[in-house]
């Protein structure tokens, strides 16, 4: 099951709730109203960021798994304790050229959104057409949540064991 984020996809767009803890309360709704057991997550670039919180905001015994696929870092931000981060000048900068041409920054970015991965013209251009169809105030509070997070205390405190 995919479950899209919040203003993103098919997913409710909503005026406000595109922090870090209402991303990841939104997946536990969905967790708690199938009843879901056993399950295996799978988070991928910021969905990594949402995916660790929401382990451990709502960790129960129903995860058996979790997988960080090209996860963004647990902390992206310059902090005193983190001054290797990215300063928050950079954020807005992509914010301020996200308001002037968010489509021409997601055609300039696509190529490098897949690596060295081979993947069919149609898959870019459904990315493209996924990214440039979310609302822009919606992509620019997710991108201020998730950049501003600092999840090295949610990473700490899960236990890790080798496959």
């Amino acid at each position: 099951m995919l479950v899209d984020r919040r203003g993103h996809g098919r997913s409710e767009i909503t005026p406000t709730g595109y922090d870090l803890n209402k991303s990841a309360d939104d997946p536990h709704a969905v967790v708690r109203a199938l009843s879901l057991e056993n399950i295996v997550l799978v988070g991928h670039s910021a969905g990594a960021q949402q995916l660790l919180r929401y382990v451990t905001r709502h960790s129960a015994g129903n995860i058996v798994a979790v997988v960080l696929s090209a996860p963004v870092s647990p902390c992206l931000a310059v902090l005193p304790d983190n001054p290797r981060g990215i300063p928050e000048a950079m954020f807005e900068a992509q914010r301020t050229q996200w308001l002037t041409d968010f489509g021409g920054w997601v055609d300039s970015a696509a190529s490098g959104y897949f690596g060295t991965a081979t993947v069919s013209a149609s898959l870019i251009n459904h990315t493209r057409r996924t990214l440039v169809d979310t609302p822009l105030p919606v992509v620019l509070d997710t991108q201020r949540a998730f950049s501003s997070a600092d999840l090295r205390a949610d990473l700490a405190s899960l236990s890790f064991r080798r496959l």
